[in-house]
């Protein structure tokens, strides 16, 4: 993703300053490739992981998300010039890092579910699935 294309959508305000006009989709839609990347990475990840931990991370990141927190990292270093390959690495490490939080949330709040499914702790019990986060 090009720099030009993160300002695409923005018109000139009087005063100098700009505003957005993209919707949702066409920002996700700037970044779509390199979240697919980001979505490979997860899984060699999850893959290379000890086999609980794998097979927890697996579970977690099967259930779907919007992934906005590795698309606001990817969109922040586009914005900024950069087109390191390492923005891949890091926005998985962000995504799993969230899902981390998740399994802590869900064993706090004693969760049985999270996004229609059966939770981590609700699945493999409250200490397997928070050692997964470690």
């Amino acid at each position: 993703m090009s720099h030009a294309s993160v300002h695409a959508g923005r018109k000139a305000r009087p005063g100098g300053s700009a505003i957005a006009l993209l919707t949702v989709k066409e920002i996700f839609d700037l970044v779509r490739d390199d979240l697919v990347l980001v979505e490979q990475e997860l899984s060699r990840q999850s893959a290379a992981a000890y086999q609980p931990v794998g097979e927890i991370t697996s579970y977690l990141l099967g259930g779907g998300g919007k992934r906005l927190r590795p698309a606001l990292l990817l969109l922040t270093n586009a914005y900024a010039g950069s087109n390191r390959p390492g923005a891949i690495r890091l926005a998985a490490v962000v995504e799993l890092l969230h899902s981390a939080t998740l399994i802590h949330d869900d064993v706090i709040d004693s969760a049985d579910t999270r996004r229609g499914r059966p939770s981590a702790n609700s699945r493999w019990k409250n200490a397997t699935s928070v050692s997964s986060t470690f």
